[in-house]
Formats: structure tokens, C-alpha cells, sequence
């Protein structure tokens, strides 16, 4: 059985390590940067209607983690849950605790949610798998950004 917890400071450093482990197996276009984490956690920690860091726990153990964002959408017509990082200790993939996650995930959406949405790298095969058997669908607009 796992357990969904909001993260804390008192777990910065598994944070860190997890984070770290994510952007080293699946690069993303930006350097992780640790001081990256001290910063989101202390937004949410101000702002919870924002979002939140979420830990994914066995027993004692943290096995991964999440970074949920809140935003409403006019073309959705309520709150994009937008799953910003999901990570699974690689140790701990395979066994159903993506599964069971997402599965306990609408206990942390906002009120009015009307979709959740993520992105992964299109070689992560495995996360490809995962999302598409749990509903995920690409969608056609394609995702642009400009940085500030």
C-alpha cells in the first residue's frame, strides 16, 4: 500500500535526490538546478491553491514524487490539474505504484477540475505506456514556450 503525502522541507533532500535522478535519466530542455525545489516548495508552501509537491511513500520509505500545478483553462471550461514532474525510483517501476497513484490522485485536484495533463520526453517509453493505458491522449495543438 502506498501513501500520498504533501511534501514538506523535511524531505529536501530526498527531493533533491529524486529530482536529480529524474532530469539525469530523462533530460529535459533545462538544467536541474537543486536550488530549483527550495524555490517551488516554498511557493506552494505560500500559495496551496497553486499546487502542490506531493510524496509517494511505502511504508516509510519515499519512493518518488510529484509536482501537481493548478490553472483554469476557458477552453476547458474549469482547472487543468497539469502534472508537472512524476517520478518512480526505478527500483520501485513495474510493480503498479504509477497505477496506484494516479488512482489516488483526484483526492488532490482542485474543486472544478475537468482534466489533468502532463508531458514526457518521447523517448520515455515506458511513462508513453503508462499514460496512454491510464487514458492520456496526445492532444493537436502542439506546445509552444518563450522564455522571460
Amino acid at each position: 500500500m502506498i501513501n500520498i503525502n504533501p511534501a514538506n522541507f523535511e524531505h529536501l533532500t530526498e527531493l533533491k535526490s529524486m529530482m536529480a535522478a529524474l532530469y539525469r535519466e530523462d533530460p529535459g530542455t533545462f538544467e536541474f538546478s537543486p536550488n530549483k525545489i527550495c524555490n517551488t516548495l516554498s511557493f506552494f508552501t505560500s500559495h496551496p491553491t497553486n499546487g502542490r509537491i506531493l510524496t509517494i511513500n511505502l511504508n516509510d520509505t519515499i519512493i518518488g514524487y510529484a509536482i501537481l500545478v493548478y490553472f483554469w483553462s476557458n477552453e476547458y471550461g474549469g482547472f487543468v490539474m497539469f502534472i508537472d514532474e512524476f517520478f518512480i525510483k526505478p527500483e520501485y517501476r513495474n510493480r503498479g505504484f504509477g497505477t496506484k497513484f494516479f488512482s489516488q490522485l483526484p483526492e488532490f485536484q482542485p474543486p472544478n477540475c475537468v482534466a489533468w495533463c502532463l508531458e514526457h520526453t518521447a523517448d520515455n517509453t515506458g511513462a508513453s505506456r503508462l499514460y496512454h493505458r491510464l487514458g492520456f491522449a496526445p492532444q493537436t495543438n502542439a506546445t509552444l514556450i518563450k522564455l522571460l
